[in-house]
């Protein structure tokens, strides 16, 4: 394993601890069952999804591109939780509801963009395959000595 994928995956783990640590620095009383559930849930929601997103940028042959954007998005992802927290603590009506179409939206839009992502990958890879059979190899030049000689 080269010393780029060793640092990378250090980096997802120092990304999850921070997740973690802002998880247990703030106050986890919550006011219903139903509140401390989306909250917990959401955060294992977007943690697992941050670790899919870093495997899928391990271990497939897509893009640099794609690959960071998903787990750029992952990490994006990791302050659900902390609005979660926020809205269900808040006075807002229906918060527990709010927040479960807020978690089960952004789970299918994560899912959305890694499939989205390895379909435009596959397809790029198709058309380059195609593109490299129509190529022409590039030849020096080829002069007769008689060239300038019938210029006038």
């Amino acid at each position: 394993m080269s010393r780029l994928k060793i640092s990378f995956i250090v980096t997802a783990i120092i990304v999850i601890v921070i997740g973690l640590i802002f998880t247990l620095s703030f106050n986890n009383s919550f006011p219903t069952t139903g509140a401390t559930v989306a909250f917990v849930a959401s955060k294992v929601i977007v943690t697992l999804l941050f670790v899919a997103g870093v495997c899928y940028a391990l271990y497939s042959k897509a893009n640099t591109g794609a690959s960071a954007t998903v787990v750029g998005f992952g990490i994006l992802y990791q302050f659900i939780p902390l609005g979660i927290r926020f809205l269900v603590k808040s006075s807002f009506s229906h918060s527990v509801a709010v927040a479960w179409a807020i978690i089960l939206v952004a789970l299918a839009l994560y899912i959305v963009l890694i499939l989205g992502l390895s379909f435009q990958d596959k397809i790029m890879v198709e058309g380059d395959s195609k593109a490299a059979a129509n190529e022409i190899a590039v030849e020096p030049e080829k002069r007769l000595a008689t060239d300038d000689v019938n210029k006038d």
